[in-house]
């Protein structure tokens, strides 16, 4: 069931995973300490690059929930090459091994938005796959550059260049500004608030499922392939086993009723023997009685005569 927790989250069951993308300078890796609510990645101000390669930290939610924040380098950097890039996403898919619930693609308020970043949408699709676009968030950071009271809303309504709306269409339009700076609680609690509730409507729209890559998933089926293949032999292994089986009860009952036919003609054989032998007996036995029987009728013997 789908409830508010003490953050504000309006969420689902389970765990949740989220990643963040962003070129060197963008406040990336501060943004997932404001998320955390603690120091984990290492940050400084500047263009230089901080992240080297892809870091996993977590914090627990109010509701008990685990939240992983994987910090992902190289995407946006052009010292990084194109095979350092592809080997950071494979480890970034290997960290969230039960999907990624939103990526969060970080971009400064600091700094006009430039062709590198026009480009982001189609780098994020080529590396990750068309769905990918389902799970964005655009999290803009530098929001002490917004006027007070400003809203984003207002500010991008008279600073959003045509690239970055472009952006924001394709994105689903969702969008969060984080103060990394700020030193008020409530800011902290309210910019991760809006954020949570942004990966739920990710959820809602996505029937409660992560986005998970075409690559993890050819990998679970080549698996359940394996699986299946390898049930498939065990199955035909104890198939032939039973039929070993079934096929050696067969002869011996064969052998049986085999040895019982010989033994009922054995037997039918001694039978006929007994009676030849018997009849032998009666007919040598047979003139000796007849004999007497005319020795006893004259009460002479034949010599007698």
């Amino acid at each position: 069931m789908v409830g508010f927790s003490k953050d504000g989250f309006q969420g689902f069951p389970g765990d949740l995973t989220i990643v963040l993308v962003g070129s060197p300078g963008s406040g990336k890796s501060a943004t997932g300490n404001s998320i955390l609510e603690r120091k984990a990645f290492q940050s400084i101000s500047g263009f230089d690059r901080v992240t080297t390669t892809c870091t996993r930290e977590a914090t627990v939610l109010e509701d008990g929930r685990v939240l992983n924040v994987i910090d992902m380098p190289g995407l946006f950097d052009s010292t990084f090459k194109r095979e350092d890039v592809e080997k950071e996403v494979v480890q970034c898919i290997e960290m969230a091994k039960d999907g990624i619930h939103a990526l969060l693609l970080v971009v400064s308020l600091r700094v006009r938005f430039n062709e590198e970043q026009v480009a982001t949408v189609e780098i994020l699709k080529h590396l990750f796959g068309d769905r990918i676009l389902d799970y964005i968030i655009v999290c803009f950071t530098g929001g002490d550059e917004l006027e007070e009271d400003q809203t984003l809303d207002e500010y991008m309504a008279y600073s959003c260049p045509p690239a970055l709306q472009d952006l924001l269409e394709k994105c689903g339009n969702r969008k969060v500004v984080f103060h990394n700076k700020a030193k008020e609680k409530e800011t902290k609690t309210n910019q991760r608030q809006q954020l949570l509730t942004l990966i739920t409507s990710i959820l809602v729209n996505n029937g409660g499922k992560p986005y998970t890559h075409d690559l993890v998933v050819k990998i679970e089926n080549e698996n359940a392939a394996t699986d299946s293949k390898n049930s498939n032999q065990e199955t035909d292994k104890v198939s032939e086993e039973e039929e070993l089986q079934r096929g050696s009860a067969e002869m011996v009952i064969e052998k049986l009723m085999e040895r019982e036919e010989e033994t009922v003609s054995l037997t039918h054989e001694v039978e006929r023997l007994k009676k030849e032998h018997n009849d032998h007996i009666e007919e040598q036995q047979s003139p000796k009685m007849k004999y007497g029987e005319v020795e006893d009728a004259t009460g002479k013997s034949p010599t007698e005569n």
